[in-house]
């Protein structure tokens, strides 16, 4: 018979051979949904603890849904390589704040906007749907969030795109505010601006550029009292973003 020390030596060993397996299974099992997202994600590469990079397929991804939505809007197709050019700049807002940017997107027919959110997904952003402005001021305060991208009219209110505006300015929050609306005129685009967003349109390059403008502390609004994000490379200091 074998001495009881080999013998428990044997029986640690076949449990240590067997728990690490089921160790590995109850992972897999609690975080399998993460896990496929992440998965799915081959758009995105983890480049550092602060940051990541955008691959060539979710640039891809992104500039075909743009081309797709400006054709589902009813104007001109956007052109393949117009597209690319805006995917570009997106990349360098989303590179620039070094984590996922989070963005509020409040229409009440968000369906109308499925390549624009799959465009912005693409490029590693993280969209919250809403579909009020009350809603929408429940996950402001559960937030913060990078950028408020917003409709104009929600029945019964057709200013419900400013009425939301006027909210957020005063409460003290100065999120970065885009309107994606019918319109891309200058006098909307201006009327937007004087009301405190970075600006109004309607094409969907553009509002990636104005997006990403906001995620590198371009527009006027970045500065938000008494919310702090992680550090990020490349993310400009609050004494270089311009006053409100």
């Amino acid at each position: 018979m074998a001495p009881l020390a080999v013998r428990v030596e044997e029986i640690a060993d076949l449990l240590n051979a067997v728990a690490w397996p089921l160790v590995a299974l109850t992972i897999a099992l609690m975080f399998r949904a993460p896990l496929k997202a992440v998965l799915r994600r081959e758009k995105v590469k983890i480049s550092g603890p602060m940051g990541f990079s955008i691959s060539a397929r979710g640039k891809d991804a992104a500039a075909q849904a743009l081309v797709q939505a400006s054709g589902f809007k009813g104007g001109e197709r956007l052109a393949k390589a117009t597209a690319d050019a805006g995917v570009e700049v997106a990349v360098q807002g989303v590179e620039a704040l070094g984590r996922p940017p989070r963005i509020l997107w409040v229409d009440d027919r968000p369906s109308n906007n499925s390549f624009e959110i799959a465009a912005l997904t693409s490029l590693g952003m993280h969209v919250q749907p809403s579909t009020s402005t009350e809603d929408a001021l429940r996950w402001i305060e559960r937030g913060p969030y990078d950028v408020v991208i917003s409709d104009m009219g929600r029945p019964p209110d057709d200013q419900a795109g400013y009425t939301l505006l006027d909210e957020l300015r005063r409460r003290g929050d100065a999120t970065p505010y885009v309107i994606y609306a019918s319109s891309s005129s200058r006098e909307h685009f201006d009327m937007a601006v004087q009301r405190g967003a970075i600006g109004c349109t309607n094409q969907p390059v553009e509002l990636v550029d104005m997006v990403s403008n906001a995620l590198r502390g371009d527009a006027q609004y970045m500065q938000r009292p008494g919310v702090v994000f992680p550090p990020s490379p490349g993310k400009v200091p609050p004494s270089e973003r311009r006053p409100l």
